[in-house]
Parts: C-alpha cells; sequence; structure tokens
C-alpha cells in the first residue's frame, strides 16, 4: 500500500510538470465567475495582425473585473497560412502574455513546450507567449516582465479556412490556458476568448458588435423604447425601438434617416424603460464601417477626431459605477444613475462635411466600446438591459444668407402728401416741355 501511494504522488507530480499539459475540457478556465481583485492592472485590449487584416478588440477588462472574458461573437480575420501578430494593450507590469488557437477544432486547448527548443511543440494549440521558464515563443531568452502594451512573438495562422476558437492568457509564467490555478485575482489576470476567422475574404466585417443578431435581453423590467435627435434644438427624427422587455438588443434601423446642417449641434434623447444604465453616441466620420472610441484620459473627454461622440458616464477604467466623467469632462459620482428616459446625454457637433454617415446609439453600463461590453460577462448587456440602435445621419450644408458683390445704401424718405404730389409731378411733365 505504501509503494502504491508514493506511486500516485509521483504520478501526480509528474502531471504537474511545466512543459506539457492536458487540453482543457471544453475551453474551460479556472477563473470564470471571478473578479480581479488587483488595483491597478487589468487588460485594455487585444490587437491581432497578419500583414493583411488588423483587428482591436477594446475594452476587454476595467480594474477589478471579470476575470474571464467570452467575447466569441467577436470575430478577427486573417489570411490561411499568414504570419499573426498577437498585441495584448495591458495596463501594468510584471504579467506575461500568452494566445492559444484550437488548431484541430476539438473542443479545448492543448499546450506543450519543446524542452530543447523552448518553442511551442508542433502539435500545440499554444501558439505564442511572451515568457515562460526564462524564454519567449521563439526560444529567445526572456525577461518579459513589463508588460504594458506587449507585442507576442508572430505565429503562422491554420492553413485551413474557417473559423477558430483563440484565446489570449495574462498570468505569471504559466501555460496552462486555463490559467493559474492560485492567485489569479491578486495577480490581476485575464482570460479573453474570441473567435478566429481564416480566410482569404476581404470583405470587412461591418459595424461589428459583441452579440448574435438574435440575441434578446432578458432583464425583467429594462428596455429601449425610443429615441430622438435634435439638431440646433430642432427635432430631427423620433425612432420608436421596443415595446417590451425581452426584445431584441440590435436594432439596424439604418432606414430611417435624420437631416442635420453641418457642423449644427446635435443631442440625442433617450425614452428608457428603467435606470441604472448609460448612453453612448458614435458616428463614423470616415465611413470605413466601424467606430472608433478613443477617449482623452487626462481631461476626460472624448478625444478629437473620436467617432465616440458623447457618453453619459465612463470611469475611465477606473473601478465599475463610482466615480466617473461625461464626455464634457464633468465629474459625476456613483455612476450617475439617474432614472430614465433621459436626457443626460451630453450636446456633440455634428460633421462638418456634408454627406451620408452611419449613427450608433448604444445603452450599457460603464463602457465606451462600440461593439459592447463583452458578451458573457458580468455586465453582459442582454443581462443588463442593454442595446445598440444603427440609424443614418444625412448632414447638408448649413444654409448662408445670399450677398451682393457690392453695397446699396438705402435712406428713407417721408411719403409726400399725395395731392401735392400729383401737382408736383404735372407741373414737372410740363416744364419738360
Amino acid at each position: 500500500m505504501n509503494n502504491l501511494r508514493t506511486l500516485c504522488v509521483a504520478a501526480l507530480a509528474a502531471c504537474s510538470l511545466p512543459l506539457t499539459g492536458w487540453a482543457q475540457t471544453g475551453y474551460s478556465t479556472n477563473w470564470e465567475g471571478h473578479t480581479s481583485t488587483h488595483a491597478g492592472r487589468y487588460l485594455n485590449y487585444v490587437l491581432v495582425t497578419d500583414g493583411t487584416n488588423s483587428t482591436k478588440i477594446s475594452s476587454v477588462q476595467q480594474l477589478r473585473d471579470d476575470l474571464y472574458k467570452d467575447m466569441t461573437a467577436r470575430k478577427v480575420r486573417v489570411k490561411p497560412g499568414s504570419t499573426v501578430s498577437v498585441t495584448a494593450g495591458y495596463v501594468g507590469e510584471w504579467m506575461h502574455a500568452y494566445a492559444y488557437v484550437d488548431m484541430e477544432k476539438d473542443g479545448s486547448f492543448s499546450y506543450s513546450v519543446d524542452a530543447t527548443t523552448h518553442k511551442p511543440a508542433a502539435d500545440s494549440d499554444l501558439r505564442a507567449f511572451s515568457y515562460y521558464n526564462d524564454f519567449d515563443s521563439n526560444g529567445a531568452s526572456s525577461d518579459a516582465h513589463q508588460i504594458g502594451a506587449q507585442t507576442l512573438p508572430s505565429f503562422t495562422a491554420p492553413s485551413t479556412e474557417g473559423t477558430y476558437r483563440m484565446r489570449v492568457k495574462i498570468d505569471w509564467d504559466n501555460i496552462d490556458p486555463a490559467g493559474t490555478s492560485t492567485n489569479f485575482e491578486a495577480l490581476g489576470g485575464c482570460i479573453v476568448d474570441f473567435t478566429l476567422n481564416v480566410t482569404n475574404d476581404e470583405t470587412p466585417e461591418e459595424y461589428a458588435t459583441n452579440y448574435l443578431d438574435s440575441d434578446n435581453s432578458t432583464h425583467g423590467n429594462r428596455y429601449f423604447k425610443s429615441l430622438s435627435l435634435t439638431s440646433n434644438g430642432v427635432e430631427k427624427l423620433t425612432l420608436p425601438v421596443a415595446s417590451a422587455i425581452h426584445s431584441p438588443i440590435i436594432y439596424d434601423k439604418t432606414d430611417k434617416v435624420a437631416e442635420v446642417e453641418a457642423g449644427s449641434k446635435l443631442k440625442v434623447n433617450i425614452n428608457y424603460n428603467g435606470d441604472w444604465m448609460h448612453t453612448y453616441a458614435y458616428i463614423d466620420l470616415n465611413n470605413d464601417k466601424e467606430f472608433s472610441n478613443e477617449v482623452d484620459a487626462v481631461n476626460h473627454k472624448a478625444a478629437e477626431g473620436s467617432e465616440l461622440c458623447a457618453f453619459s458616464y465612463y470611469s475611465f477604467g477606473e473601478g465599475d459605477g463610482g466615480s466617473g466623467y461625461n464626455s464634457l469632462g464633468t465629474p459625476l459620482t456613483t455612476g450617475d444613475v439617474a432614472a430614465m428616459p433621459l436626457d443626460y446625454l451630453p450636446e456633440f457637433t455634428a460633421p462638418t462635411t456634408p454627406g451620408t454617415y452611419r449613427m450608433r446609439v448604444k445603452v450599457d453600463w460603464n463602457n465606451i466600446d462600440p461593439k459592447g461590453t463583452a458578451r458573457g460577462g458580468a455586465n453582459d448587456m442582454r443581462t443588463n438591459g442593454g442595446a445598440f440602435v444603427d440609424f443614418t445621419l444625412k448632414v447638408v450644408a448649413a444654409a448662408s444668407s445670399a450677398e451682393l458683390p457690392y453695397s446699396i445704401d438705402f435712406t428713407t424718405e417721408p411719403i409726400p402728401d399725395p395731392e401735392k404730389f400729383a401737382a408736383w409731378t404735372k407741373n414737372d411733365r410740363n416744364n419738360d416741355g
């Protein structure tokens, strides 16, 4: 019996060897449902490029956010066999980044490292890492502790077209795709899954969200009833949205057009059943089929030129629902949880160039990503009663007063007595012959 116990202990020790690992069943993690407790670290974004395509997944985490993010509704496009580069936009330091692709589509991530070359094994779903046992995934000696926005060594995309599950993980010196088994919350780790779309099709994914067209709200009280848009105080569009709870969360109403003058002052008001939510407005200024969302973290405003035009509340990564700001930089407290209907989305300026633009209004919780809070996360828009509404903004040239190329001085005189005027004109004609 003692010998058997010794063999079992040895076998368990062998299972913990760091160089190889078994696939995780059903893409499991050790930290789903858990929240980070670190006061300064979070994964802000993931950027995936292959020389032809470049896709940025924004607002993955905020401070003290969920450790696992299911963003598989988000598709990242690469070409078959292309060289893929992944940048983990991490806020903080002293952590490492790891990337996995389910190459065999077997529903799990395998992970193994060649003990001689220190590179991922040929049959491993572990594709790249910044640091593991003193080396990166190129087999080069690494001291990549101060991560910041760190680009991992590149790897080769699958050669067969199709969709693959991909995972990016922030961890400490650990290649297990499920995450280190202890202390992940205190470390400020993160695991995010998304879909790698391997294709030669170069048609861009237009105006994407992190949700499916079939997704409905599951909240028992909240729903987006309608919105209105004014230009210089004049109503230009009233748009009915949902009429009851458990309605869809994605509304494509681009057949509805609001016509406004270039450079006019716009304001969006929404009629929402419920409270404890925030509002965000975007305009695709360059018509590139997506919305940017840059913010000025110093002045706490929408950045100059950002397609995020207005927001009622954002904490700028400093917690969830505490102190924050609106898009004018006005400080707010307790998440600005005013009851709806809301007219507190700040005013913003229409594009100055006439043309047709796509506009999006989003109801979400403390999240500036135009694609919405991560599907499956703590503030999932389905469970929170959020929604997206897209419509068309037609910008026309501002009306201007006609100007003459010369000036005329109009001098007024009193009207003469009619009888005297008639006598005067008669005499005047007689004098003329």
